[in-house]
């Protein structure tokens, strides 16, 4: 459930959440017939998480798929009402690397759908703080959360 908030932010390596966000609407203009809908929003989650929902009104995700879209190289049978196959072409890792970019970021991804009626995603990320120098992701040794490897730079991504 989201919660109105105004100034909403999060922080995090802004390169790789835009691409994760971004393969999500893509995915949305992909698997959504002509005359759909795609609705995009941002608000708070009860557990005061920032949240950004995509959802759409297109052929949604068959039962037996859906457990599986975060599974690297998955790729599930997306059909039209009429059974026509849709074949957008990929290697099947788009969901699998947003859901480690969102993780990386300490957040969480889900989907809910219904063959037919269209599918949602909310990417759940923490609130933002004011970062200090010493909480600047270069100061932590590496990347978010500390980690060795972790993300590179930072940006603050503002929900208007």
């Amino acid at each position: 459930m989201f919660v109105a908030r105004a100034g909403l932010e999060v922080f995090g390596d802004e390169a790789r959440l835009k691409w994760a966000i971004g393969h999500l609407i893509d995915n949305a203009i992909k698997y959504t017939l002509p005359g759909g809908e795609i609705v995009v929003r941002c608000g708070h989650l009860r557990d005061g998480r920032a949240a950004l929902e995509v959802s759409d009104t297109g052929v949604g995700i068959q039962p037996k798929d859906l457990p599986h879209v975060f599974e690297r190289f998955y790729r599930g049978e997306a059909r039209t009402p009429d059974g026509r196959l849709i074949d957008p072409r990929g290697l099947g890792q788009g969901l699998y690397v947003a859901k480690s970019v969102v993780e990386a970021h300490e957040g969480y991804i889900t989907v809910a759908s219904r063959a037919g009626a269209g599918t949602t995603f909310t990417v759940a990320l923490p609130v933002a703080e004011t970062p200090t120098e010493d909480t600047l992701p270069h100061q932590r040794g590496g990347g978010a959360a500390g980690r060795p490897g972790g993300l590179d730079g930072a940006a603050r991504l503002r929900a208007v």
